[in-house]
């Protein structure tokens, strides 16, 4: 597929998210409330022309009727879109940097949006992808949302053989997302429909560098989402099937990012359960739109198909977290017994969510197939919400009657370690292939999040074993994200390194996590001391080196800011292709690790912080965050 150059004039989208219109659009839509729509809807047919009253009596309508039910009206109100224009460009948003980028890819433009969907689309739909082809090369798409288009693509560039023949290594993630950034900056100058798909790209686009930049874009990407009145259920809105369909799953994209991204940054959703209407997309809603292609022969088990039965159940499962949330960041106090009796309605959820998978998505079933779209990334999802439903359980049981009580301690720490280890257990599954599977940008703070309920676990066990167990399941983790990061440049082993690495390795060391444990119970962390605590059936796991054993990380400096096109948009040499990681390949056991070296004196007097080390990754700058190019350290 070639890759056209867009018209200078821009195009954007019409208020109800149709592509291909050319030239600028003066006016978008913004929903009227619902204390007032019925108002308004007496007041626009008073203003609408009859056919009895004379033109020159007629009034200007600012107002679009779209439902005419009198239960439930839905009106939007007519507001002007104004823009400063660019300095430089045609003074459409998104111009300069599309032409940047176009020019680092170019001709490969069009391959990269076919990679999108052959990688990308499957497992999250959000675009109708017949538009957005037929638009594209007419020249005829948002420039903001190509640029999203190449950007969220690009990681993905090794497994496109065509791309690869082409260019064998991936143009400069960090050039193309700084200008798509830029891009989607300027478009909030005066948003539409389709600055809500770009933001909700960009959401999704990998790596994750700025937790702040992201907690931003959700914001502004919920309110200007509800002030289109995308939290409303178009079904019986006087629109086409298409987009009905698009607007239902823009609003799930939209939710999904603010659901997770509060559960990942541990911020509160900006969406509340009842602000909005919107049932869970079907799969003809998720389906419509799309291309037939070769592979999906048969309508029943191709990748489109089944990668849209995967994002129905990240909605379905959105929805359980959607009830979780509240339980994490409500600050009004509640009976204790009535949220206990609430997380475990919550707990049966999220049990039939498992039960009523389709085979093919499920682990627990012989019919489940990793290679499908979003599978793994699903599974994991899935993971993680157990694991916050334990952790909940267990900061509740604070609050309780029960906060005392030894044997209720002791099964709710066996409950935190079994979930820690089950995301554990199942990172240190993955394969080489698949690691360049599509996996949500949230997947690397719950390995994080894992690692470090594991480790609170074993510095709170009155288990000399259970405290092994638990530090020699973090080490396992982190070792394997190391390796990962190391031979695959796997983006999503960052955080978790970023975060852990050095607090796993200190407590490797027996006297450093005696003394810890001590400093615990002393300082009278373990509410369940002197009660001994379940301990859980562990893989063993060689026994740490010494110190001096242990290799030293390699780092790179990192890349200049003002790049040119020219010469950013070529990276050096990627892994080997002969990696264990590039192959499809389990993992062998892992033996020491190539962490920086510590020598903390376990004896040190003073306040004992095992999570001193901790720091949360920013930018490009930080640990491990400047190799994307796949240069080779």
């Amino acid at each position: 597929m070639s890759s056209p150059m867009h018209h200078d004039e821009g195009s954007s989208e019409n208020e109800d998210g149709a592509f291909g219109r050319q030239g600028p659009q003066t006016h978008s839509g913004h929903i009227i409330g619902p204390v007032a729509a019925r108002d308004v809807q007496v007041l626009e047919q008073y203003m609408s022309p009859a056919a009895t009253l004379p033109v020159s009596h007629a009034r200007p309508n600012p107002y679009s009727v779209y439902s005419s039910d009198a239960r439930n009206p839905i009106v939007y109100l007519k507001v002007p879109r104004q823009r400063v224009r660019a300095s430089r460009g045609n003074g459409s948003a998104g111009f300069r940097q599309y032409e940047a980028i176009e020019k680092g890819l170019e001709p490969l433009g069009g391959d990269v949006v076919d990679l999108y969907f052959q990688a990308f689309h499957p497992p999250f739909p959000i675009l109708d992808e017949k538009t957005v082809l037929e638009s594209y090369r007419k020249k005829a798409l948002p420039h903001v949302l190509v640029c999203e288009i190449y950007a969220v693509s690009i990681i993905s560039w090794s497994t496109s053989a065509k791309l690869v023949k082409s260019r064998p290594h991936r143009p400069d993630v960090r050039y193309i997302w700084t200008q798509t950034v830029e891009a989607l900056n300027e478009e909030f100058l005066a948003p539409g429909f389709s600055t809500v798909l770009s933001c909700i790209l960009d959401l999704t686009g990998r790596p994750t560098t700025s937790m702040t930049y992201n907690a931003i874009n959700i914001g502004r990407a919920v309110a200007l989402s509800q002030s289109l009145g995308l939290n409303r259920d178009p079904r019986g809105w006087d629109l086409d099937q298409r987009q009905k369909a698009l607007r239902i799953r823009t609003w799930w994209g939209v939710l999904i990012h603010d659901w997770w991204a509060s559960l990942a940054h541990g911020t509160p959703p900006h969406i509340h359960p009842g602000h909005f209407d919107v049932a869970v997309p079907d799969l003809s809603s998720l389906l419509i739109g799309g291309v037939t292609h070769d592979n999906d022969a048969g309508r029943t088990s191709g990748p489109r198909i089944m990668g849209a039965q995967s994002f129905r159940a990240l909605c379905q499962l959105t929805e359980i977290l959607g009830d979780i949330l509240p339980h994490v960041y409500d600050t009004k106090s509640r009976k204790p017994d009535a949220q206990l009796r609430s997380l475990k309605r919550i707990e049966a959820s999220v049990d039939d969510w498992e039960e009523n998978l389709p085979p093919s998505l499920n682990p627990k079933t012989p019919d489940f197939q990793r290679d499908l779209p979003g599978a793994l990334s699903l599974h994991l999802s899935f993971l993680a919400v157990k694991m916050c439903t334990c952790r909940v359980s267990l900061l509740e049981s604070v609050k309780s009657d029960d906060y005392n009580n030894p044997e209720t301690w002791q099964y709710l720490h066996l409950q935190c370690r079994r979930a820690a280890k089950a995301v554990i257990d199942f990172t240190l599954s993955l394969r080489g292939r698949d690691l360049h599977a599509f996996w949500m940008p949230y997947t690397a703070y719950h390995f994080a999040s894992a690692a470090i309920l594991i480790l609170r676990c074993g510095l709170e066990a009155t288990s000399d074993e259970v405290a092994r167990d638990c530090v020699s399941a973090a080490r396992a983790l982190v070792e394997h994200l190391r390796r990962a990061k190391d031979e695959a440049k796997w983006d999503l082993a960052d955080i978790c390194l970023s975060q852990c690495e050095s607090v796993v390795h200190q407590l490797n060391d027996e006297a450093y996590l005696r003394h810890g444990r001590r400093r615990n119970r002393e300082a009278g962390a373990g509410a369940g001391a002197g009660a001994p605590i379940l301990g859980s059936q562990h893989q063993e796991f060689d026994k740490p080196r010494s110190d001096r054993d242990r290799g030293v990380s390699k780092t790179t400096d990192p890349p200049q800011r003002n790049q040119q096109p020219s010469a950013s948009m070529t990276s050096g040499p990627g892994p080997s292709s002969e990696s264990v990681l590039a192959i499809d390949t389990a993992l062998p056991p892992l033996e020491g690790s190539n962490a920086a070296t510590h020598e903390a004196d376990a004896t040190t007097e003073g306040a004992w912080d095992p999570f001193a080390h901790l720091t949360i990754p920013d930018l490009w700058e930080a640990s491990g965050l400047n190799d994307y190019g796949g240069s080779t350290t």
